[in-house]
């Protein structure tokens, strides 16, 4: 969803209100967590070499880490996106 989006699309913003909104999105997106037992077929090669690679214990912090990863990339590719479509901030230093 572009929901947070939407404030930055709708007024002048500052580099620094970029990152303060995206920095407060990923952390919502870290701390909403409602466990749901979800049953899914992994590729077991690619999540063995996943849990080698990120060195972690279990296979559920193995996908967790992944899925945050993926979140947290996609919204900078979006923020990333936005650069040079904002207008410039004149009392910037």
């Amino acid at each position: 969803s572009d929901s947070w989006l939407a404030p930055l699309l709708a007024k002048s913003v500052s580099l620094l209100e970029v990152y303060g909104i995206l920095n407060q999105n990923i952390k919502l997106c870290v701390r909403t967590v409602n466990p749901m037992p979800t049953n899914l077929a992994l590729d077991d090669n690619l999540l063995e070499e996943a849990l080698k690679v990120g060195g972690l214990k279990t296979k559920k912090d193995t996908v967790n880490a992944a899925l945050k990863e993926f979140v947290e990339r996609r919204k900078q590719q979006e923020i990333i996106a936005l650069f040079g479509s904002l207008p410039a901030d004149d009392d910037y230093d």
